[in-house]
């Protein structure tokens, strides 16, 4: 570590560091030790400056000395990143202080954008949720670079595109522009799903439906042609399987052949009576475990709709009561798994195994 840090040493112990990165990454051309070795020193830079933050008045180094010293840290992990895209682990929690940083002009992007937003909005549930995703707070156990970065990207672009659009359809234009952008909040996720539930339930013919459903398949694949060559866009592929899903079922209904949605339910409900499976956890973990027993080979599926179906009426998650769960909004769940429903599945799965471990000793 640096005795009485400066400006000027921290920036030649910077650039030391980088051409050692630079040297070590050309010498080898193996891709798989060069991944290693960045996250390496990725890890080591974040433990440094989290006991940096958190040393006190107790350690070697004045206050100011040590918000320096991770000012600097800060600056050469974007720089890391800005070199070895391919190989930064973006879904790695941040240090404490790039966290706080990183809030705070998070808070100060997103308070500009409501400001842009509230003009011109027309749909208040649409404007909170774009308000709470500006809102983060430490400690936040899931907050990884990626998260931050681009929560921060959208609402920058946010702002830009409240200044260049003027029209009529303003909350569909935003809409679209979302999820061009990846915008996979679960939130905003179950904005979409259900507002075209409603839409499609307004009309009572199942050609009627479809056309909708096909009017939104067509959006969604605008939305792709725009979408930069070869970028992953979860929010579209969760948010086009679900409309294709719905549209298929309407096309089994019309020519007469086994509904893959509510059908099933009604009838397994008859078949076998009104009994549920009660469980203490949510629908997110429900579709989540599920996706955990399939990937791992301890279950198999023949097709992922009848699944959920069964699911749907067999299964009371916490939180829904006397009510159904909904078969489609099982399979959203399904293919879009939010970080905290993984920590929740974890805590979980870890609390069974101490169990275990207790009865078997």
């Amino acid at each position: 570590m640096v005795d009485q840090p400066d400006e000027t040493k921290m920036k030649i112990v910077m650039d030391e560091l980088l051409i050692i990165v630079r040297e070590v990454t050309l010498t080898n051309s193996n891709a798989d030790f060069s991944e290693r070795f960045i996250r390496y020193v990725q890890l080591a830079c974040a433990e440094l400056m989290d006991q940096l933050h958190l040393i006190g008045y107790e350690g070697d180094y004045t206050k100011a000395e040590r918000t320096l010293l991770c000012t600097w840290i800060a600056i050469f992990l974007e720089n890391l990143q800005k070199y070895y895209p391919a190989f930064y682990n973006l879904h790695s929690q941040v240090p404490v202080w790039i966290g706080e940083h990183g809030i705070l002009k998070l808070e100060k992007a997103a308070n500009l954008s409501y400001s842009k937003l509230k003009l011109k909005i027309q749909d208040p549930q649409l404007l909170a949720i774009l308000v709470h995703d500006g809102k983060l707070s430490l400690p936040h156990e899931s907050l990884t670079y990626y998260k931050l970065q681009h929560r921060l990207l959208v609402h920058q672009s946010i702002i830009q595109f409240c200044l260049q659009t003027q029209s009529e359809d303003f909350d569909k234009r935003l809409i679209d522009h979302l999820i061009g952008l990846n915008y996979d909040e679960s939130a905003f996720i179950n904005y979409y799903t259900e507002g075209v539930e409603r839409e499609v339930e307004l009309e009572s013919g199942l050609q009627a439906q479809m056309q909708i459903l096909q009017c939104y398949r067509k959006r969604l694949f605008l939305i792709s042609i725009r979408n930069k060559q070869g970028q992953d866009n979860r929010a579209l592929e969760v948010l086009s399987d679900y409309v294709l899903e719905l549209l298929e079922e309407r096309r089994a209904q019309l020519f007469g052949q086994t509904s893959v949605s509510s059908g099933p339910q009604k009838l397994h409900t008859q078949e076998i009576g009104c009994y549920k499976i009660k469980v203490s956890f949510s629908a997110n973990v429900l579709a989540y475990l599920t996706k955990l027993y399939i990937n791992c080979g301890y279950m198999t599926a023949g097709t992922k709709t009848d699944l959920f179906s069964f699911l749907a009426a067999r299964v009371q998650t916490a939180g829904i009561k006397d009510n159904t769960l909904s078969a489609l909004s099982l399979g959203v769940k399904y293919r879009q798994v939010v970080y905290t429903t993984a920590v929740q599945t974890r805590a979980m799965l870890v609390k069974m195994l101490k169990q275990i471990d207790l009865e078997f000793k």
